[in-house]
């Protein structure tokens, strides 16, 4: 079941007003009980400033009768919880119906009491006389009550409030979501042709991000698919001609009377099929490098070695065609990057540079080091490429015209667009003759 952004939202919203709710009524909680101690205490303190006043003149003339009150009437259900003692020595003048004949407490000012089972606040007065003394106690479950009642009255209004508010939070949020569910509207009508990139303009700035990185996504295929319908339109042309020579050649064969005339078909056959085979092996190089599937680890790269290995393979090659292949002495270079994809580079420049280069020629293959990067170059004593046809190489089966060594013309689009990988920069050295020089640059880069 799949997650409601609307309702996590709404939770975590509801959750953080209750935590504030919670927090709000603990703090008040205390505070009412702190300031109803307060008012307790001071009324306390009048009562007996009270009961000081009224029965000063008695106290003064020593009269140590008992002073009888009336307590058959009950004026309030609190009366039971409040109670006073007026002494005059050891003698009880004057106490409430409540009161107990003991002391209630044997010190002056304030102080808690535990008396016939309850606790009560006890606020002992000194009288004009210095044996006299009043007491005036009052029960902490008053308080207690009070406090509570309080502390409802603020819950109350907040219970009710909760679910309100969560209605309130819950078309609030959806409104907020507004945006959102337009973005999804909008990418959800588009047909996978439409890869044009999504309006920013009336977008809000959280969504920003999102739709700029949709919009990268939407450019990612949209070069994609571009490179796939060149690739085909492209491949579907190169490969049309060898396989109407196979088909020409297969024809002689079938028609040819003459066994030298069978063989030499056949031989031909061979030969266009080596050629397609090639052409695919090539096409399928530049269709694995052109998506987006190189975003694999990279790891250190030592060129120099690579290079020399390269050489060593084509070796064979130039010494049948009588080229000088070699590397230069001190090459050396180390980069990061994709292993098997440089590899591939390295066999371009140097296929091209021995398969153009003729007999007599050579081939130098070098790998230097400088504070801007490495570089690694393939220079050949061959006829070398017209100044102004040198952009058009790397065109994709761009062959140059009067040339008649077979190839694809794929070689140097696949030797730029590795080189494109690991950003690095193609360039022919312009001031290199007579012949050809690749240069690749590749930038320096932390080890």
């Amino acid at each position: 079941m799949k997650r409601s952004l609307r309702l996590r939202l709404l939770l975590i919203l509801v959750a953080l007003f209750s935590l504030v709710w919670v927090l709000v009524t603990t703090a008040s909680y205390y505070a009412a009980q702190h300031e109803i101690e307060e008012l307790f205490d001071a009324q306390l303190a009048q009562y007996a400033r009270t009961l000081q006043a009224l029965t000063q003149h008695e106290l003064e003339e020593d009269e140590h009768e008992q002073i009888q009150l009336d307590n058959s009437f009950l004026g309030h259900t609190y009366e039971k919880k409040v109670m006073f003692q007026v002494w005059n020595g050891p003698t009880l003048v004057l106490h409430s119906g409540t009161a107990p004949d003991r002391p209630m407490s044997d010190l002056f000012g304030f102080t808690d009491r535990d008396i016939d089972g309850a606790t009560w606040r006890v606020f002992a007065l000194p009288g004009a006389k210095e044996a006299a003394a009043i007491q005036v106690a009052e029960r902490y479950d008053v308080r207690e009550e009070l406090v509570n009642k309080i502390s409802l009255q603020v819950l109350y209004p907040l219970i009710i409030a909760l679910p309100l508010l969560a209605i309130v939070l819950w078309f609030a949020v959806g409104g907020g979501l507004r945006p959102l569910r337009a973005l999804t509207r909008e990418v959800g009508a588009r047909s996978p042709h439409e890869l044009q990139p999504l309006p920013d303009n009336a977008a809000p700035k959280e969504l920003a991000p999102l739709v700029a990185a949709i919009n990268g996504l939407l450019a990612q295929l949209r070069r994609a698919l571009e490179s796939e319908r060149r690739f085909t339109a492209d491949a579907a042309h190169e490969l049309r001609t060898p396989l109407a020579a196979l088909k020409m050649q297969a024809q002689v064969a079938q028609g040819a009377v003459q066994r030298e005339e069978r063989m030499t078909a056949i031989d031909n056959i061979v030969t266009n099929v080596d050629r397609g085979t090639r052409l695919v092996e090539q096409l399928l190089t530049l269709a694995r490098l052109d998506p987006e599937v190189t975003q694999k680890e990279t790891e250190a790269v030592d060129l120099a070695a690579l290079a020399a290995q390269v050489v060593g393979e084509y070796a064979p090659d130039a010494i049948r065609k009588g080229v000088d292949l070699g590397l230069e002495e001190g090459s050396r270079g180390q980069i990061r990057g994709l292993p098997e994809a440089v590899r591939v580079m390295l066999r371009n420049l140097v296929d091209n540079a021995v398969k153009y280069t003729p007999a007599g020629g050579r081939v130098d293959v070098g790998v230097s080091e400088s504070h801007q990067g490495v570089i690694v170059s393939v220079a050949d004593s061959g006829p070398g490429i017209d100044p102004e046809l040198r952009e058009r190489v790397f065109n994709r089966f761009y062959r140059v015209v009067g040339n008649e060594e077979e190839g694809s013309g794929l070689g140097l689009s696949i030797v730029q667009r590795i080189a494109e990988l690991h950003q690095a920069q193609v360039a022919f050295d312009a001031e290199y003759g007579p012949g050809l020089k690749v240069v690749v640059r590749f930038q320096s880069q932390e080890p």
